[in-house]
């Protein structure tokens, strides 16, 4: 398997991950997760993550505005949060 399978595979599991099947309201999230799983997968093949090293999340701020107020609070990125920018970049730099 060459890599640009990997990253045709890469790209098509990630827009299968973003999309809504026609007349469901949503993905199942057995389905996501296993999504999920074969984009770490792919990027473990692709030597951009290493299986035995602490993922890195980064923190992520929120702005948020009720009535007159503004809140801004900081928050750590998901799990899923973290492979799909892994993703972006992955693509973005191998492609």
């Amino acid at each position: 398997m060459n890599k640009e399978n990997v990253l045709e595979y890469l790209k098509n599991l990630k827009v299968n991950y973003l999309s809504k099947k026609k007349g469901d309201r949503f993905l199942p999230p057995m389905y996501k997760a296993k999504c999920i799983g074969a984009m770490e997968a792919l990027l473990i093949v692709l030597d951009e993550l290493n299986k035995y090293e602490v993922f890195q999340y980064n923190k992520i701020t929120i702005h948020s505005k009720f009535l007159f107020c503004e809140f801004t609070r900081t928050r750590k990125e998901t799990h899923e949060e973290l492979i799909l920018r892994l993703v972006d970049e992955t693509l973005e730099k191998l492609a």
